[in-house]
């Protein structure tokens, strides 16, 4: 293969410039390694949290943010319940429909837990005014009210989620 000199290509000297700063060896050539060396222990790590899932049904990972877990696995699961349900609670006046809007609740409300959790409500790409900060915070509100009746109803129910 032939060797192409810079020169030849009519490349501005400024950019040969850069092109050689480029490719000169520094420090950021052993970050790469080190970033590819904690891809390679992370893969590993992932395999034990994958083996603890499925022999305890939780990793050691999960520990590290109880709720942000929580908020992550229940949503699904109580769609999957309210999509597949067969019944509702023997106490629970107003039948499968009433069911059903209950379990619609609780799954809101540990989605707006996640919203709270993962600051979905605000705008982080652009300089925020008084007004975008008082949305924010009223959206935020909303979530935490929404949050809070689906724990209530997560708590009162709790022994009823079952199919």
């Amino acid at each position: 293969m032939p060797i192409v000199c810079l020169e030849a290509l009519h490349v501005s000297s400024l950019e040969r410039i850069k092109m050689r700063e480029y490719f000169k060896p520094n420090i950021f050539w052993g970050h790469n390694l080190r970033c590819w060396l904690n891809g390679v222990k992370y893969f590993f790590r992932w395999g034990r949290w994958s083996w603890q899932r499925a022999f305890r049904g939780w990793a050691d990972c999960d520990v590290w943010s109880i709720d942000s877990y929580l908020s992550e696995v229940i949503p699904p699961m109580i769609e999957r319940l309210n999509g597949i349900t067969h019944g509702y609670p023997a106490d629970l006046y107003g039948g499968e429909k009433k069911w059903g809007e209950i379990l619609t609740k609780i799954q809101q409300g540990f989605e707006a837990s996640s919203r709270i959790r993962n600051l979905d409500n605000w705008d982080k790409d652009s300089p925020w005014t008084e007004e975008d900060v008082e949305r924010f915070k009223q959206a935020d509100d909303r979530d935490l009210e929404r949050m809070n009746d689906g724990l209530e109803l997560f708590k009162e129910h709790f022994l009823s989620l079952w199919d």
